[in-house]
């Protein structure tokens, strides 16, 4: 999956085509706010690794904006820990937006999906992919 990057539209097709020369996928970006974590053990030593994420998303313009905490915890107690903060981290588009970035960069034969699954997008999906070939 691609998530485009806040970048210009000029900006960000190039770059889909270059990672993606015979196939592409834009992945739309949920516009409600969201947090969760997730937690693993690291087998060498068995501290936790937590990754911790918040984000949030401007509907006016369809930006999301992002902070992240990893931790390591060890014998319960946490011995490392980092934020990260991207403001903007990513931009969302309409389905409408996705094909006509995708065609404007030459891609042909179109297909959206649903969310991560292969089935038919529908209408109202606001996470889906977009693929295509480019000659």
């Amino acid at each position: 999956m691609f998530a485009c990057v806040v970048l210009q539209r000029h900006e960000c097709i190039p770059l889909v085509a270059f990672l993606f020369p015979h196939q592409g996928c834009l992945q739309g970006i949920s516009t409600a706010a969201a947090e969760w974590s997730h937690e693993t053990v690291r087998p060498a030593d068995g501290a936790t690794i937590r990754r911790w994420l918040r984000s949030r998303f401007d509907r006016v313009h369809d930006l999301e904006h992002t902070t992240a905490r990893y931790e390591i915890i060890l014998n319960g107690t946490i011995v490392a820990s980092e934020s990260h903060s991207r403001s903007p981290a990513t931009r969302g588009y309409t389905q409408a937006q996705a094909i006509q970035l995708y065609t404007d960069a030459g891609f042909t034969d179109l297909r959206l999906t649903s969310e991560f699954v292969d089935e038919p997008v529908k209408p109202d999906d606001e996470v889906f992919c977009i693929w295509g070939t480019r000659p």
